[in-house]
């Protein structure tokens, strides 16, 4: 059963989307950015997730919520890659896990939407310094994301 992702906006600044995470810990703002790397002979932007610490305004990726709605949160992240990537055809996307807790949420997340992941885009994962077409069920240390052609 595919789960339905929360409604999420794009700010003015067009690389950071924001929705709000309901459960049992109650309303929690999220964010996620899209920063542009540089020094690349691709573009490459990286992708940073977490919850919006208010004072300044950032992503805090440190914190587990907890909320009950994890599989939510994840599937609207996926909308929101889709959505960037459908704006900018031509960029990667590059993210990783900071802790296990968060390599094994990806993975799950990857795993569970692995058919219709594929289907539109071309996602690689690396363990070290070896980069391979991404399996589902296996934990990677980063990952690199680009839409599929037409």
């Amino acid at each position: 059963m595919s789960v339905k992702p929360y409604p999420f906006v794009r700010t003015l600044r067009n690389l950071t989307y924001e929705f709000k995470s309901t459960g049992k810990n109650g309303t929690i703002k999220k964010m996620v950015e899209f920063k542009q790397q540089t020094g690349n002979e691709f573009q490459v932007y990286t992708l940073y997730f977490g919850d919006n610490s208010v004072e300044p305004e950032r992503i805090d990726d440190s914190v587990a919520t907890n909320n009950g709605d994890a599989k939510k949160v994840m599937a609207t992240v996926v909308e929101i890659v889709k959505d960037f990537l459908n704006d900018s055809p031509d960029v990667i996307i590059y993210f990783e896990a900071r802790d296990n807790v968060r390599a094994r949420l990806y993975r799950m997340t990857i795993g569970a939407r692995f058919e219709s992941l594929i289907e539109s885009f071309a996602i690689l994962g690396s363990v070290g310094d070896d980069w391979e077409a991404v399996m589902p069920n296996k934990t990677y240390d980063s990952y690199l994301a680009a839409k599929m052609s037409n």
